[in-house]
């Protein structure tokens, strides 16, 4: 089952592009409804951040594995970053590349844009029922926290000017290291 929807180049996109993957993954176990969810969310972010057109995201659900694309017009090859740990930005293909089984950029023909993809499979009955998921069984992926000792969590509106974002307290990813100060941006 494919499904595509369009957004506009705008902050409050980035939520409905996660309500619709959400929305297209009922069914699916809650583990992969929330990495695909997560990576949805940075790669719209992406868009809204660094482009100034519409974009759109494709779902496709099969039997066995989800394949995601996000495409936008805009100019410029996203790249992986290393960003240091006072940097507010700069993690989101790193958490793509994490929670993804593959992923990938494809350039519009035009020159004028780029699809950036994801794949994640989809456990079998019988891994589920037995609480062994791709990712917790393999030790990464999914299942393992992400270390955010010594970055501050920013919570504020989303703002056009400053391009920061609210972080959901319902956000999909565990931060460890109680006691100090996080911040994740897109």
């Amino acid at each position: 089952m494919s499904e595509t929807r369009r957004f506009a180049n705008a902050p409050g996109s980035v939520a409905l592009a996660r309500q619709f993957a959400v929305g297209s993954l009922v069914g699916v176990e809650r583990d992969i409804v929330e990495a695909v969810t997560l990576m949805v969310s940075e790669l719209a972010t992406n868009s809204v951040r660094h482009t100034d057109t519409d974009f759109t995201v494709a779902i496709d659900r099969g039997t066995d594995r989800i394949r995601v694309e996000v495409t936008d017009r805009g100019s410029g090859r996203p790249t992986p970053r290393s960003p240091a740990l006072h940097e507010p930005s700069g993690r989101g293909l790193r958490i793509v590349d994490s929670f993804a089984d593959e992923w990938g950029i494809v350039e519009a023909p035009s020159g004028r844009g780029k699809t950036v993809w994801f794949t994640i499979t989809i456990s079998s009955p019988r891994q589920q029922s037995e609480g062994m998921s791709r990712r917790s069984a393999s030790g990464h992926g999914g299942g393992a926290p992400i270390d955010a000792t010594g970055i501050e969590i920013s919570v504020d509106h989303f703002d056009d000017d400053r391009k920061s974002m609210r972080l959901d307290p319902r956000a999909c990813f565990e931060l460890v290291g109680v006691g100090h100060r996080y911040r994740v941006d897109g």
